[in-house]
């Protein structure tokens, strides 16, 4: 069990410094990427749609750092079992190496991306807080909710292949859901204990809270989130186990 997980590591650091190689400005794309994506959507609902909310920018980066991390590595790890038939085809492993491999080598450039958020809110006049000790829970929390969406991706994909649209159509779905773009005051009463369903609202509204408010969210909550997550993940190890066989005959079909 260590050699799989050292193989995992080997892989995704191994994937990282490739990665770097390919272009001029190497590990800084990590950062202009995002960054990109956030000029567009503060000209799109900060300038022409005109959000009010206090210090748009930040509230606005916050919402994409968090979101970013899940959506890129779903979307990557939805192929991953597929698009490594080559090897599957010679190599008996567990197939959960495959999506492990891309959710490691994405929570890497993820924790870039981070610093450089705590940075910039540094910069802007936002200080450190006694409500910092909460970012380690909440971005273990974000790490397990990103692990078990992209194993169960990766594990249904190969299975049915039409399922990798329909991840697309729920990950667009769930980020307009997520109070990224808006206020979440502006989220109505009776409909608010609905809205914080989504784990990607709730995780952004804390990392909110504990970034621009100083203020420490609602832990129990945040609890019985994780456990689900973990929930999930035992499952998706479960079903990687029971079908680990199966992928040989499906992806190389």
């Amino acid at each position: 069990m260590s050699n799989f997980w050292n193989l995992i590591f080997y892989k995704a650091s191994s994937n990282l410094m490739a990665e770097s190689k390919k272009t001029y400005l190497s590990f800084l794309w990590w950062f202009f990427e995002p960054m990109l994506l956030m000029v567009i959507y503060y000209l799109v609902f900060g300038l022409i749609l005109s959000v009010e909310t206090e210090d748009f920018v930040s509230y606005l980066l916050i919402g994409l750092v968090v979101w970013q991390w899940l959506f890129r590595t779903v979307t990557n790890s939805a192929n991953s079992i597929t698009d490594a038939g080559s090897i599957i085809g010679k190599v008996s492993i567990n197939k959960v190496f495959f999506p492990a491999v891309t959710v490691l080598t994405d929570a890497a450039k993820s924790l870039f991306v981070f610093l450089v958020l705590f940075l910039y809110l540094f910069i802007v006049g936002y200080e450190i807080t006694s409500a910092y000790w909460v970012l380690p829970l909440l971005f273990a929390s974000e790490l397990l909710l990103v692990i078990a969406i992209s194993l169960w991706a990766a594990l249904i994909v190969p299975f049915l292949p039409d399922v990798k649209i329909l991840i697309n159509s729920v990950l667009m779905a769930m980020m307009f859901a997520s109070g990224i773009f808006y206020s979440t005051d502006l989220i109505p009463p009776s409909i608010e204990n609905y809205f914080y369903l989504n784990p990607m609202a709730y995780l952004i509204q804390c990392y909110r809270d504990v970034l621009l408010e100083g203020n420490v969210p609602d832990l129990v909550y945040l609890s019985k989130m994780t456990f689900v997550f973990i929930i999930l993940i035992l499952g998706a190890l479960a079903f990687a186990k029971r079908f680990n066989n199966s992928y040989f005959k499906v992806v190389l079909r």
